[in-house]
Formats: C-alpha cells, sequence, structure tokens
C-alpha cells in the first residue's frame, strides 16, 4: 500500500538513502520517490491517499465509498453484508474503487466458508482462523478464538511476568476474569518490592506457573462474532456491574427478542479494573462500579443531548456544584459592567492617564564585594491606558517619599500626567496625601506654579482592594507573568545598580515592542502599530546580540551575563503572552474563524529579542466541519502553510 503512493518532488529530498557497496567506492544518493514504512509521517499519508481516494470515486462508486473512511484501519478493511451477493458486488466495488490508487485486494476471507468455492478470489486465504487487528478470528465457525503462547520456564522475575501479561490482548474484554486475575497479580508483586531482575519466591513462582499452565484451556473458547438474531423485534442491553475488594467491574449482555421463544443473550463487552492499593472501603468500590457501567452518564453531555436540551430533562448526575461556588461568597452582589472606561478609549497624549503598580522586592550592591551588603528595592510599573506603553522605574522601598521620586523622573523623560489610578496600598495612600500636603506647600509659596497644576487637573484614584490593577487595565496579555520571569530571572544572581538598571531598560524595550495593529490592510504590508510608535515614532527594535541562552553561567562574563538573562526574560514571557493572546475555549462555544487578510504572530522558537515573526493569511483550509485548521501564510520570505495552533491574532483585530 505505501509503495503505492508518490512522495511530492519537493520534498523528496528529505528521504534518501546513502549507500556503497565497497569502502574505497563514493557514496550514492537514492532518493525514495514512494512512501516508506517505517517514518513518522506513513500512517497518516497512506491513510489520508485512502481517503482522498474514496471522495475522488464517490459518484463513481456509492456504496462502496464509505468503507475507506469508516471501516479501514491502515491497509486491514472489517467490513460485512447481509448475505453473499450483496457481499460480493461489495467487494468488486470496493477493489475498483481502489484500481486508480494501484491497490488491490488480497487475502480477503469471509465468514460464508461453505460457499467460498462458488466465489473465487484472486488471492484468497487458506486459512481457517486469521488474525487481524490483534484478534483471532475462524471464518468457518465464525468465532473469536484465543491463542496465548506461555513460557515453560520455573524461574521467574518481575520482568518476565510484565511481557506475559501484556500478550493477553482482549480489547473487548471478553476474558476480563482471566486478566483481572492477571493484574492482581501484578499488583501483589508491587507490594512485595521485588526488584526487576530478582528471583520471585518459590510459592508465588508457583502460583504464577499454574496460571500460564491453566490458560492452555483458553483455547478451547469460542466467542461468537455475530451476536444479533435474524430479524429481531427488539434488541436490548443488561448492563451489571460489582466490585470486591481486590477488583471491581461491568459488563453489558445484548439480547435480541423475536417473535419466537428463540431469544439469545451474548456477552458485548466489559471492563474490568484492579482495586487501588489505598485501601478503599466496599460502598466505595460499589459506587465506582456504578460509575464504570454508566460512564456516559457521569460525562459531560453529548452533541445530541445538547440539541435536544429543550426536549429532554438532563440527567440528575449530570449537575454539579461549579468550583467557584466554594471560594465565592452566596451573598455576593454583581453589579453591571460600564460601558467603556474613559481613560482607555478616549484619545488622548501618550501617559496622560497612567496606572501604577509595583514588583519585587529584588536586592541590589552598589559594587561586587563580598562585605557590601545588598539593599532591598522594587520596580514601579507604569502603564499608559490608551497606549498600552509601560515604563518600569527603579525605587529604593515603598515609602511616599520613593514613589513621589519616581514620580518625578518618569514625568521628566515622559512628560507630565493628568491622572492617576492605582489600588489602594498602603503606600499609595500614603503618597496622595503627601502630593496634597506638598501642594498645599506650594501654594503659599508660588500662586503661578499652583494655577499651573489646577489647569493640569492632575488627580489620583484609587480601585478597591479586591480589583487589581493589572486585571483592571490589561486583564492577564503583557503582565500577567512578567513580575513571576522578572524576579524568577533576576533574583537568582546579584547584581549591581547599574545592571540591574540595564536589565531593566531592556525588559521595558521588549515589553513595548509588542504588536498592537497593523499598520496597513494591504497584504504585501506587514508594518505594526507597537506602544513604541507613541513614545519615539518609530518600532523599538533590540541590537543584535549573539545567543547565550546555550551556555552555562560559569563561562560568561558580567556582559554576557545581562545578555543572557533578558532573553531567558524575553524567551519566557513571549511565549506566554502568545499563549494568552490564543486562548482556546471549549468546544461547546463557537469561536469565529481566522479570516483571509488577517495579520497574525506566528509562533516559532529561538526567536531574538524584541523579534516578533509577522504574516497575512492568504488561503484557509476548511475541514468537513467548515473549521478553518490549516493556512497559507505569507510573510517578508515567502508563502507558508502553517497550523492555526502556530499563530495569534494580533490582540486590537479581535
Amino acid at each position: 500500500m505505501f509503495r503505492q503512493i508518490e512522495i511530492n518532488p519537493s520534498q523528496r529530498k528529505y528521504l534518501k538513502i546513502l549507500w556503497k557497496e565497497r569502502p574505497e567506492e563514493n557514496i550514492k544518493v537514492f532518493a525514495l520517490k514512494t512512501v516508506t514504512y517505517g517514518t513518522t509521517s506513513a500512517p497518516f499519508l497512506a491513510t489520508g491517499t485512502l481517503q482522498q481516494l474514496a471522495k475522488d470515486e464517490r459518484e463513481n462508486f456509492p456504496i462502496a465509498s464509505k468503507m475507506p473512511l469508516e471501516d479501514f484501519y491502515m491497509d486491514d478493511c472489517l467490513s460485512g453484508a447481509s448475505d453473499i451477493n450483496q457481499f460480493m458486488a461489495l467487494k468488486k466495488e470496493l477493489g475498483e474503487q481502489l484500481l486508480p490508487g494501484g491497490m488491490t485486494l488480497h487475502k480477503c476471507c469471509f465468514s460464508a466458508s461453505s460457499e467460498s468455492d462458488l466465489y473465487p478470489f484472486n488471492y484468497c486465504e487458506k486459512q481457517s482462523t486469521v488474525k487481524t487487528l490483534g484478534m483471532m478470528w475462524n471464518n468457518c465457525e465464525d468465532a473469536f478464538l484465543f491463542d496465548i503462547s506461555t513460557s515453560s520456564t520455573t524461574e521467574f522475575t518481575k520482568r518476565d511476568v510484565l511481557p506475559q501479561i501484556a500478550r493477553l490482548f482482549d480489547p473487548l474484554g471478553l476474558l476480563g476474569p482471566v486478566i483481572s486475575k492477571a493484574k492482581i497479580f501484578i499488583q501483589r508483586l508491587w507490594l512485595l518490592q521485588i526488584d526487576w531482575s530478582q528471583k520471585l519466591p518459590s510459592d508465588i513462582a508457583q502460583e504464577w506457573s499454574s496460571f500460564l499452565s491453566s490458560l492452555n484451556y483458553m483455547k478451547n473458547i469460542k466467542i461468537p462474532r455475530f451476536v444479533l438474531r435474524p430479524n429481531p423485534k427488539e434488541i436490548i442491553l443488561h448492563g451489571f456491574s460489582d466490585a470486591s475488594e481486590k477488583a471491581y467491574g461491568a459488563v453489558i449482555y445484548l439480547q435480541s427478542v423475536c417473535d419466537s421463544s428463540d431469544n439469545n443473550t451474548f456477552l458485548l463487552c466489559s471492563k474490568s479494573r484492579v482495586a487501588p492499593i489505598k485501601s478503599v472501603t466496599i460502598p466505595r468500590l460499589e459506587f465506582i462500579n456504578k460509575c464504570k457501567k454508566n460512564s456516559k452518564e457521569c460525562g459531560a453531555p453529548n452533541k445530541t443531548e445538547r440539541q435536544n436540551a429543550e426536549i429532554y430533562i438532563l440527567r440528575e448526575v449530570q449537575v454539579k456544584e461549579p468550583l467557584a461556588m466554594k471560594f465565592t461568597s452566596l451573598n455576593s452582589v454583581q453589579s453591571k459592567n460600564g460601558r467603556h472606561i474613559e481613560d482607555r478609549v478616549n484619545p488622548n497624549f501618550v501617559f496622560n492617564s497612567v496606572g501604577i503598580d509595583f514588583a519585587g522586592p529584588f536586592y541590589i550592591k552598589t559594587k561586587l564585594r563580598k562585605r557590601d551588603p545588598p539593599t532591598k528595592s522594587y520596580v514601579c510599573i507604569i502603564i499608559c491606558l490608551s497606549a498600552k506603553a509601560i515604563h518600569l522605574e527603579l525605587v529604593s522601598d515603598l515609602s511616599s517619599e520613593a514613589l513621589i521620586a519616581a514620580l518625578k523622573r518618569f514625568m521628566a523623560g515622559r512628560g507630565k500626567c493628568r491622572k492617576i489610578l492605582s489600588d489602594n496600598a498602603t503606600n499609595f495612600v500614603g503618597t496622595k496625601n503627601e502630593i496634597n500636603r506638598l501642594l498645599k506647600l506650594m501654594e503659599q509659596q508660588d500662586a503661578l506654579f499652583q494655577n499651573f497644576l489646577s489647569e493640569e487637573e492632575i488627580t489620583c484614584s484609587h480601585i478597591p482592594p479586591p480589583e487589581h490593577l493589572i486585571m483592571v487595565v490589561f486583564g492577564k496579555l503583557v503582565l500577567n507573568h512578567l513580575k513571576f520571569y522578572f524576579k524568577r530571572v533576576v533574583s537568582n544572581t546579584c547584581l549591581t545598580y547599574e545592571e540591574f538598571l540595564t536589565i531593566l531598560i531592556q525588559t521595558e524595550r521588549l515589553l513595548n515592542s509588542r504588536p498592537l495593529k497593523p499598520l496597513s490592510s494591504e497584504v504585501e504590508d506587514l508594518e505594526i502599530l507597537t506602544p513604541g510608535h507613541f513614545l519615539i515614532g518609530r518600532p523599538i527594535t533590540a541590537i543584535p546580540e549573539p545567543l547565550m541562552m546555550g551556555l552555562n553561567y560559569n563561562r560568561l562574563n558580567r556582559w554576557q551575563l545581562l545578555t543572557k538573562k533578558v532573553q531567558t526574560i524575553w524567551k519566557h514571557w513571549s511565549k506566554n503572552y502568545l499563549n494568552n493572546l490564543q486562548q482556546r475555549l471549549k468546544w461547546m462555544f463557537k469561536k469565529d474563524n481566522i479570516k483571509i487578510g488577517d495579520m497574525v504572530l506566528i509562533k516559532e522558537d529561538n526567536v531574538p529579542v524584541s523579534n516578533w515573526p509577522l504574516g497575512h493569511v492568504v488561503k484557509l483550509y476548511p475541514g468537513k466541519d467548515n473549521i478553518i485548521r490549516v493556512v497559507d501564510i505569507k510573510t517578508k520570505t515567502g508563502i507558508f502553510k502553517r497550523s492555526v495552533s502556530r499563530l495569534c491574532v494580533l490582540p486590537i483585530e479581535r
């Protein structure tokens, strides 16, 4: 099957064989033209080609077109028909359908063996017992068989026992009692803490040898494959479950009710589990057993149940208390959300309205001397509410004087702000009082300066303590992981003031380089709007530096150490930022597909600092359910096919 599928000529360079017959000869290079068994992509390519062949020939072969889509597992087909004539017609149509792909049916086997001489095949399986998908099937009796090979040795180790248990392949649970006994035995070996290569004690080895000998009787077990009676009047499923101190399980029987009294009941499937090593009471095991039998009722509503929710009442077992109710007061009051925040929506100057938060503490030295004690410092995070720009300022402590000094430095470089939004921390309350006291002092000394401050209308507002500033201003897209990774990377090394300030400014640069919105709707234009455009009028770019991520700290000098820390912060923060841009909701909520012309961020590994790979969507590849999972992306270097799981739509575009 694999050798009938050709590889695209552009991809054959990745499938090559290097060969030479003698050591002195030159190496010969052979390119494989067909799908090769053993490669990672071979099963996917073979199955996809087979299904595509069925779709292409659907109009010519309407009956057999469903078989490659539903009844094939790789190159094995398991299907059937109600009588031999219908089966032969189905087989003939399937063979003609596969011929355009160069594939032929062979080793055919069917249960009507008494009529096999009347309907010969080109290649027919002569044996009466065949093995398919791990199951032994006797086509003469149309029954499943079990033939398990056992070892004749009398000395065993735990390493010998495990592969022998793995040979008991039983996907339908038809041998549940036998396999459960083997599982209980291996659980005993774990409790005895026997080493892998240690021989089992004589009594335990004798017990296992006796169990292996009893497996020979399984050759006499025959379970009918066809469990229905012809033309049944009613089909009934019977489910049973039970539990003990050693194991628990559930079994389902199928009963065919006919007009006559000849009703048949056959085993359909079963599931069994070994009881946990930790002691569990019998009532709890019985409850687990009940859930095992009715696993459908314990899960979430399926698609059909959701569609019929207006007609049928959902089962009571599906009603579950939300996890959030354990942490939420029952008397909490929620008010209606406002339409918008004025400072975030209305056009304004950069840093005209800001939010303030703190990160830390961090320990900094004045000089790299052992006797110099480190001093505690913090980072003041100042966020522009309108332009989404960020300013980081180093402060010596959380006092009101330190914050006033930080605000003065900030306004000297970024311009005076009119409104400050902060949480209700004690240092901010004290700072507000200090500002008011300072203004009153200035009123007494200089009336002109007091009029200037009044015209600028600088105000300071506070958010209630439960509402954190970052969650109100940005959610968790930008600063949710910044504090964590910045503190985690910087705190493991004692830095000087100059080194810490260098990392801080570089971190501010990469934060202000994140894309917000495309500047143009043209596909050829990949220019984006960033917070840096509002600060310096152009994108903030980084100086190219060598990659230091793979080097140990003991091999780096102080400058290389700072470079590695910045690259580490960039690696972790950018990855989490892109993941937050691409939140995948549960499938019960419909989400808009990606569209042609959307500008997206491309997830790639080992991207340089402040470098955001961008592209435009130029082509969509919808699936059977009309959901887009693969698209063509046009970048500066060409057009590439990418999965939507590796793409993120820009935040303001959404």
